[in-house]
């Protein structure tokens, strides 16, 4: 009993367990609108994902599954648009896919102190996205700039079976 109050403490203050951020598919525009033409076969929603230090991020999902695949971005203007051909693959392997543009990146939004670098938020709404939208084990992937933040960030991030 002595040891078990300060265990509950800590388990509290660090907050196991999953995050909750709002998952929003009204106002989120299209992929056609954003990315032009779609790969042939790919079928995704788009939403719009709150951080928790308030940005509104941009996100596509596509497929089904208890496995997900989170996908961020290489740096320059292609954004999560980069990734639909990817995402066709996952979903037609029956992997979840969950695309995002990270901060600063239209459509997302930018952060009201321009702190564009710090994207675990970023990434923990997407991975929280994929498990409301039914994935059970996330794993996190990203190319270039996608890829750094990755590896920068998972020790930061709560619900994550994995990175790639």
């Amino acid at each position: 009993m002595r040891y078990l109050v300060p265990i509950v403490a800590v388990l509290v203050l660090t907050g196991c367990g999953r995050t909750s951020h709002k998952l929003a598919r009204a106002g989120a525009p299209s992929l056609a609108t954003t990315c032009g033409t779609l790969p042939a076969g790919l079928t995704a929603s788009t939403y719009l994902l709150k951080t928790g230090d308030g940005v509104r991020i941009y996100a596509a999902a596509a497929g089904s599954g208890s496995k997900a695949i989170v996908l961020l971005h290489e740096s320059g203007g292609a954004g999560l648009c980069g990734w639909l051909p990817t995402m066709r693959w996952l979903s037609a392997s029956g992997l979840r896919a969950v695309a995002i543009n990270l901060r600063g990146y239209p459509p997302s939004g930018s952060p009201a102190l321009a702190i564009y670098h710090h994207y675990a938020q970023d990434i923990q709404a997407a991975v929280d996205a994929a498990h409301t939208l039914g994935a059970d084990n996330v794993f996190v992937m990203g190319a270039s700039m996608g890829g750094a933040a990755t590896v920068a960030e998972a020790s930061k991030l709560n619900d994550v079976a994995g990175v790639i």
